[in-house]
This record gives structure tokens, C-alpha cells and sequence, in this order.
């Protein structure tokens, strides 16, 4: 201890002749601290010649200290150090380290401040007591590039499954879903049966367009989930387009069907005031559609009942 004591005073010493052309002065407010306290210890410049550059060599650690931080108060020859140190006891602060170059000339030189004496205690630790931290952890911020790939991994799995859960699923006839039959009854003959009832009902003339127009669309998605089996009354009108455009063998008027949908849903979402033509035109595109899908063989069945007439 005694000969690291020595140490730094012939540092010191020689600090003074080794630097003529720049002066150093370090200071601090306190000289009793514990260990892993911050202590602020000030380094102010003297100049006697005209430089183009100077700044502490310290990065890291300046002998017993560990560099936590270093500030410059704007243009002025002073710079704050934050120092921290786990040591106990007597501990020196080894002269800080500039380094400067003189206006006109290309050489680098080195300057020292002065040394600096500071008593460290230890952390008061009561008798049978537990040892903790000297400060509690830090909780580190989330930052974006932390977040985007989880957050990117749950869209494309709820997209998979959306996927999955509107086309193959549906495709397959899996799920929960149950189409609304009627024991003894085909799907167009209890749709057209229904159709009649709303036209006696007579709610647009009543002034229910919107019921009207919302029963109307619910017999013919009713009458789809009936006759092909695919749950139409859960399904937007470009969902039950889509499907129907996949039918086999069948031909489907796409743009009647289109028509219908629509007109009825910018009555039922859009408070559409449709006129009075389109109230009459909306329930003979309901019988349109369902007798355009009457199965063949009931057709056929009609036709020969006539013929055998």
C-alpha cells in the first residue's frame, strides 16, 4: 500500500513537468463514500498555448475506478467524470489522462490531473441479516425489435387458422355447423312456402322495409344451407358468391344473386331507401333464385307428372 501510495505521488510530480503547456486540476465535493456510490470528480484545464484539440483518454476505468460516465460542459475547459469503485478502505484516484495537440503542430502530447484520496466504507450489514443488492436489479424497457417477432408470429398464426378455419374447413364440412333442414320438406319447397308468408305479411307496405328486406335474404340463405349444405347465414355476400361460383354442374346467375344480396344488405347496414319497384323486384329475385336451383330430378319428376297428365 505504501509503495502504491509513492506510485501515484511521483505521478503527481511528474504530471508537472511532463505537461507545460496544459494544466489540470481534479476535484470532488466528498472524500467519503461506500463502496458502489457514484462520486462526480471535476477536471478543470489551464492553457498556456493555443490548441487545437483536447479530451480525456479515459474510456473505461481510471486505476481503482470504473468510468461510469463522462460530460463536457459545453465549450468550456471543465469535464464531469462519474466514477464508481468496489474497493474499501484508502483508495486513490490514479491522475486522469488527457491527451491535446498544440495549434501548428501534428504531434499528440499527454497531460495528468492531479491524484485524488477517498475513504470507501463498506455496506453496513446487520447481524444475521440477508445480504442484498446494493441497488435492485434494472428492468430493461421493451423496445420494438424486441416485440416485432412475436408480434409477428401471432398474425401469421391467426391468419393460418383464419385460412384454415373459412376455406378448408368449410370446404370439408367440418366444424359445428348444421344446416337448417326441414324433415319432409325440400329446401325450395319450404323456401318458396316462406315467401309466400312474407308477401302476406306485407312489412315494407307497413313501413318495416328494414325487416322485410332482412327476412327476404334470410329465406334464400336459409334455402342455400339447405340445398348445398354450407352455412350461408354465417357468410358475407362475397363469401356466398365465392361458393356458389364453385358449384359443380350447376349454372348460377352470379349478378341476380349479387344483385339481391346487396340491395338488401344497403338497406340493412347502410339505411339505403330503396324505391318501390325494388321492394317488389327484391322479393321476385328471391323466387328467381330459388327456382333456378331446384334440384334436376324434381324437375324432371314435374315434367313427367305433366306429360302423364
Amino acid at each position: 500500500m505504501v509503495g502504491f501510495r509513492l506510485g501515484m505521488l511521483v505521478i503527481a510530480v511528474a504530471s508537472a513537468s511532463f505537461a507545460q503547456d496544459v494544466g489540470l486540476r481534479a476535484g470532488a465535493k466528498k472524500k467519503d463514500l461506500r463502496m458502489g456510490e457514484p462520486i462526480i470528480v471535476t477536471v478543470e484545464a489551464r492553457l498556456s498555448v493555443e490548441l487545437d484539440s483536447i479530451g480525456p483518454l479515459a474510456v473505461d476505468s481510471v486505476g481503482m475506478f470504473e468510468v461510469l460516465s463522462v460530460h463536457r460542459e459545453g465549450d468550456n475547459l471543465r469535464w464531469e467524470f462519474e466514477l464508481m469503485t468496489i474497493d474499501t478502505g484508502t483508495v486513490f484516484l490514479a491522475p486522469i489522462a488527457f491527451g491535446y495537440v498544440v495549434k501548428g503542430d501534428t504531434s499528440a502530447s499527454t497531460a495528468y490531473a492531479n491524484s485524488l484520496m477517498f475513504r470507501v466504507s463498506g455496506v453496513d450489514i446487520a447481524e444475521g441479516a440477508d445480504i442484498h443488492d446494493i441497488k435492485p436489479p434494472m428492468v430493461a424497457p421493451w423496445r420494438w425489435g424486441d416485440v416485432w417477432p412475436y408480434l409477428l408470429a401471432v398474425v401469421l398464426a391467426g391468419g393460418g387458422w383464419l385460412v384454415y378455419a373459412t376455406y378448408f374447413k368449410r370446404r370439408s364440412g367440418e366444424g359445428t355447423y348444421q344446416p337448417t333442414d326441414t324433415p319432409g320438406k325440400e329446401p325450395h319447397v319450404l323456401a318458396l312456402e316462406q315467401l309466400r308468408e312474407l308477401e302476406e305479411k306485407k312489412l315494407w307496405q307497413q313501413g318495416n322495409v328494414k325487416q322485410h328486406y332482412s327476412e327476404c335474404t334470410e329465406i334464400v340463405r336459409r334455402f342455400f344451407e339447405g340445398r348445398w349444405k354450407f352455412p350461408a347465414l354465417e357468410m358475407t355476400t362475397v363469401e356466398i358468391l365465392e361458393w356458389l361460383r364453385d358449384l359443380p354442374d350447376e349454372t348460377v346467375d352470379a349478378d341476380m344473386i349479387r344483385t339481391f344480396l346487396e340491395r338488401a344488405d344497403m338497406v340493412k347496414f347502410a339505411k339505403g331507401q330503396p324505391s318501390l319497384e325494388e321492394h317488389t323486384a327484391e322479393v321476385e329475385a328471391a323466387y328467381a333464385i330459388v327456382r333456378s336451383m331446384v334440384p334436376v330430378r324434381v324437375v324432371e319428376e314435374e315434367e313427367e307428372s305433366v306429360s302423364a297428365g
